[in-house]
């Protein structure tokens, strides 16, 4: 790939906003659907998609980092729940906040246990219409989506 057909590829990622596709499978995982296609709109709207993004200080005057805006407590306390980096010592987690893989895992744990997860981007879940995401539905929010996107 040439340096020209590099900056092609890139160009629409850097100045859209995420755009989910739909692939034919036998297969569908109706829930990673519902919470990719979420996630993917709160990264947006909380980062602009930049896994290296960083905010000196949130709407609580903490900082927040990488492609989700997790802070700190937020990070190791999920890191521990849902057991997302079982290899790692615990003083290594704040190595891995930037990691974008890492980053979606959480947020799709957070999101899918706990009663109100969404609320960690409080804003940005409003603003996606995250809070009012409710797990019992998937048929019909993977039919929106797809829908959506025909």
């Amino acid at each position: 790939m040439n340096l020209l057909s590099s900056l092609v590829v890139a160009i629409p990622l850097i100045f859209s906003s995420p755009k989910l596709e739909i692939i034919n499978s036998p297969i569908i995982d109706k829930q990673d659907i519902i919470l990719s296609y979420y996630v993917e709109k709160l990264a947006y709207c909380e980062s602009r998609n930049n896994p290296n993004a960083y905010n000196s200080k949130d709407s609580n005057n903490l900082p927040s980092y990488g492609y989700l805006q997790f802070q700190e407590a937020t990070w190791k306390e999920g890191i521990k729940k849902y057991k997302i980096l079982p290899n790692t010592e615990e003083n290594e987690y704040m190595n891995l906040i930037y990691d974008k893989d890492t980053q979606i895992k959480l947020a799709k744990k957070m999101i899918l246990n706990e009663k109100k997860g969404w609320r960690h981007w409080y804003n940005c879940s409003k603003s996606v219409g995250l809070n009012s995401f409710n797990s019992k539905d998937f048929d019909e929010l993977v039919e929106r989506i797809i829908n959506a996107y025909k």
